[in-house]
């Protein structure tokens, strides 16, 4: 969608209240989707899950850019840990860091993650700074 759509778009979901709601459902379509994909990507059809996922990187984006306004690192985390393989493979992997420094941070403010989100999402960095 373009900037100035998706803007009114939000704004009209805001006044009616559904806003929250709305993101809420597109985060869990986004990680069910990446669940699948995770798997996709460990299978023969792994460069059609790559491509699959490419096409969707515009929604994650979104999906990402909405939970760090809001600000959840638990499920930002959940969401990048999902789909980190697909940017280790295609990139730009400097993407997925910044994402992740981005939701480690908000954890930094706010405590949200436990120890093993917290450790998973260190683990990750470690590995993209590898690749």
């Amino acid at each position: 969608m373009l900037e100035a759509p998706r803007a009114y778009a939000i704004e009209l979901l805001e006044m009616s209240g559904e806003l929250d709601d709305v993101r809420t459902r597109m985060y869990n379509w986004c990680l069910g989707f990446v669940d699948r994909a995770g798997r996709g990507l460990a299978s023969a059809q792994e460069r059609r899950w790559l491509d699959l996922i490419e096409q969707e990187l515009p929604t994650i984006r979104t999906t990402l850019a909405a939970l760090a306004k809001s600000p959840d690192a638990v499920r930002g985390i959940a969401l990048i840990t999902a789909v980190a393989d697909f940017w280790i493979q295609r990139g730009p992997i400097r993407e997925a860091m910044t994402w992740l420094r981005t939701f480690v941070d908000i954890d930094r403010m706010h405590g949200q993650l436990g120890e093993v989100d917290r450790g998973m999402a260190v683990c990750w960095m470690q590995r993209l700074r590898q690749e």
